[in-house]
């Protein structure tokens, strides 16, 4: 038996729109292992050298590694740099 799509799923599918448009997550992108692009944040609940979280409206990001910093960030998008060793949605 198929699996039932969330209404942000199928708002995706039938608009052929990216599914982090419709579901309140936050979309990673890491260029290497020393630059990190994220979209779609509701901001940051940690922030350290080691570790940074950020928050989706579902779920949350963590970043782990060595001299981590905060590049850039508005209301849409945050940039992250230092030597990023993992990262997990909780």
């Amino acid at each position: 038996m198929a699996r039932k799509l969330s209404p942000a799923e199928r708002a995706s599918e039938i608009f052929e729109l990216p599914l982090e448009s419709f579901a309140g997550v936050p979309k990673l992108t890491v260029t290497g292992r020393s630059y990190a692009v994220v979209e779609h944040h509701k901001g940051l609940s940690l922030y350290t050298k080691e570790r940074i979280e950020v928050e989706g409206s579902r779920v949350r990001l963590c970043i782990s590694g060595t001299d981590l910093s905060l590049a850039a960030m508005d209301r849409e998008v945050l940039i992250l740099r230092g030597e990023i060793l993992s990262a997990e949605f909780e």
